[in-house]
């Protein structure tokens, strides 16, 4: 946990279709991410991406930009 507080390390592992794994539901990645809250505590966090994140990306840097 200490060297995670440090970011001396990173725990992370990812699933992706792009590294040849059958993911379902049209999912191109599932990030699996550990991280330290302090010395004897943490959490952690699962990201989806989907197929069509370069299209959300697209519409949500396309909103922000309406929104100037």
């Amino acid at each position: 946990m200490q060297s995670l507080l440090n970011m001396e390390r990173h725990l992370m592992t990812e699933w992706s279709s792009e590294h040849g794994i059958s993911l379902p539901d049209s999912l191109a990645s599932i990030v699996l991410i550990a991280d330290a809250n302090d010395t004897s505590s943490g959490c952690i966090a699962i990201e989806y991406s989907f197929e069509n994140i370069g299209s959300a990306q697209a519409e949500i840097a396309d909103a922000e930009d309406d929104a100037l």
